[in-house]
């Protein structure tokens, strides 16, 4: 029988402590059942083995991270500072919480619908800065794609430790953001229509030489 008291939440909550602790690649069902007190076959009354424990997982990661994303929105920025509160936010929750937002990354089933679900504040948050910066419909999905693996790449060389070729790291990530906002407002520049050089009254018409006022 299942310990009493062992729900599915207890184990997420158990597996959460486990990965923030010491790091994703501990996750397994052994230690799971070690910390709760159980055999490990208990553990499959309430999970159906680590591939669904994984997606909880990536599902608890999503929604965490979403919230801390849209508490740093907010309507009264500039495009620039939406661009920088949204990336010191990202950053911010990989710092604080590393296993989760490894999890976000290694869900064996990323295109599950709960999974997707979880996804939509954050990718809510992100189109409502790309609509700051100007960004047109057409361009949000490879701008959003933008965003999110210039965001990755860095807290990931970060986390590893491997950004070792001296000065400061926070000069590093605000360069980046400010990397991020020029491009993403180019893009806007880009699909801004050039006024005719001919002005607003229309092209003018020359006629051909030897036309009836060559003449």
């Amino acid at each position: 029988m299942a310990r009493v008291g062992l729900t599915t939440d207890r184990v997420v909550a158990l597996a959460i402590e486990l990965i923030e602790q010491e790091g994703y690649d501990a996750l397994s069902m052994v230690r799971l059942a070690s910390m709760a007190g159980v055999r490990v076959p208990s553990l499959y009354k309430h999970v159906s083995g680590i591939g669904d424990l994984q997606h909880l997982l990536a599902i608890e990661g999503m929604q965490r991270r979403g919230e801390q994303l849209e508490r740093a929105a907010s309507p009264t920025r500039t495009s620039r500072e939406a661009v920088h509160a949204l990336g010191q936010a990202y950053r911010t929750f990989a710092q604080q919480h590393p296993g989760l937002d490894e999890a976000t990354m290694r869900s064996p089933t990323p295109d599950e619908p709960r999974l997707r679900v979880a996804m939509e504040p954050t990718l809510t948050t992100v189109f409502t800065v790309l609509d700051r910066c100007g960004v047109p419909e057409e361009a949000r999905i490879a701008a959003a794609r933008f965003v999110h693996a210039s965001l990755r790449g860095f807290v990931d060389l970060e986390r590893r430790e491997t950004l070792r070729l001296g000065g400061s790291v926070e000069t590093s990530f605000t360069f980046l953001l400010d990397g991020l906002h020029a491009g993403l407002t180019a893009s806007s520049a880009r699909a801004t229509p050039t006024p005719h050089p001919s002005g607003p009254s229309g092209p003018t018409h020359r006629r051909a030489p030897g036309g009836p006022s060559s003449r």
